[in-house]
């Protein structure tokens, strides 16, 4: 496609530097367009907008005022060439001052002109092309990390599936009497409120019962290095989120533990995703190892607002918060659980949430934690 003929309004109280300015740009193979009147300029304005505007900043009629707001009809990033009676160049406003991409003395040097506005648009072009390089980054990178979220859960897919599919096989089955009693309870004209708690709780114990058979069903353990697997996965979620900064403190040597990549890697991505959700995707998030004898646990802080009272009574009974977070938790728990480790939430006093996640290692003593200003590549990003 053919780019676009520059447009250029000439404003000036004398109509013959106008029509002397026309010809001038016109022949050089702009569109011009003049005025003698800057309320006929600016209807001229909110017509179409200009690529640049000449004007004369004292012309008759013309108030500091009317250039400004003509400059910032054109276009936001249209620059201003001010026709000046004097050399040194008659001052604009403040607010104008970083519009104005330079002065012409009268009477006007055509030469002069022309290199000035065919830099002025120069400036014009490099930035539209500037901003659409950024446009089109931006949708890049909005596209990149589409992409990696849906190879990220392609991870294990089918193993998933076929572990979700029995489980609420398993849960519809069993679920059935609950929902009968509940029509039955709810049918009547004083209903039982204790029954009707009953039945809550037995719901609950089902989809806790589901959670737990989607993790342990089909879950293959083998030994393998902790500390590599959790540093590696942590990176890979931080780089959907360029703005939450990573702080990783793993210990320097492998941490052998018991575990099955899919299912683990997917309760890790659950907890580590819940603690970057919180900060709105902007913040810190703190990945720490501490050992005990036969045990590692791994640490998630972070420093957004925290869970909720009503949020921590959930978690400590059934692991479920607001939105799709208490789902989530409930597989981790169960995941966790399923690899004979165990899963603790709690607020930090300092401001924030933490999540702690024990395993088991293969090895006894006490697993090695990762010293501050350590060489160890894994101990921040």
């Amino acid at each position: 496609m053919a780019p676009l003929t520059p447009r250029i309004l000439v404003v000036d109280g004398d109509a013959q530097v106008c029509d002397d300015l026309q010809v001038l740009l016109a022949r050089a193979g702009h569109e011009v367009s003049t005025s003698t009147s800057p309320a006929v300029a600016a209807e001229m304005v909110l017509e179409a907008p200009f690529d640049l505007l000449i004007a004369d900043l004292r012309m008759p009629g013309m108030a500091e005022a009317d250039l400004l707001g003509l400059a910032r009809k054109a276009r936001p990033d249209t620059d201003v060439i001010v026709l000046t009676g004097n050399a040194s160049g008659d001052a604009p406003p403040d607010a104008l001052r970083p519009r104005v991409f330079d002065y012409i003395e009268k009477p006007v040097d055509g030469m002069r002109l022309l290199h000035t506005v065919g830099n002025a648009l120069a400036k014009r072009a490099l930035s539209t092309e500037l901003q659409q390089t950024i446009r089109e980054v931006a949708r890049l990178n909005l596209e990149f990390k589409r992409t990696v979220r849906c190879q990220l859960s392609r991870e294990h897919r089918y193993e998933r599936i076929s572990a979700a599919a029995a489980a609420l096989a398993d849960l519809a089955r069993s679920a059935e009497p609950f929902l009968v009693a509940l029509g039955q309870v709810a049918a009547g004209e004083e209903p039982d409120m204790a029954r009707l708690r009953q039945l809550a709780g037995g719901l609950g114990e089902l989809i806790g019962g589901a959670a737990e058979m989607l993790a342990q069903r089909h879950m293959r353990k083998s030994p393998g290095d902790l500390k590599t697997f959790i540093g590696l996965k942590t990176r890979e979620l931080a780089m959907l989120f360029p703005a939450v900064r990573v702080e990783l403190e793993l210990p320097a040597s492998p941490v052998d533990v018991a575990f099955d990549p899919g299912f683990l890697g997917q309760a890790w991505g659950i907890l580590v995703n819940n603690a970057i959700q919180a900060m709105n995707e902007n913040g810190t998030l703190r990945v720490t190892a501490t050992g005990e004898v036969g045990s590692l646990t791994l640490e998630i802080v972070d420093d957004g607002p925290g869970l909720s009272p009503e949020s921590m009574a959930s978690c400590s009974v059934w692991f479920t918060g607001g939105d799709a977070m208490g789902l989530g938790l409930a597989i981790a728990r169960s995941t966790v659980e399923a690899h004979g480790g165990r899963l603790r939430v709690a607020n930090r006093p300092a401001g924030g949430a933490m999540v702690e996640m024990t395993l088991p290692i293969l090895q006894a003593g006490p697993a090695p934690g990762a010293q501050p200003g350590s060489d160890d590549p894994d101990a921040t990003r």
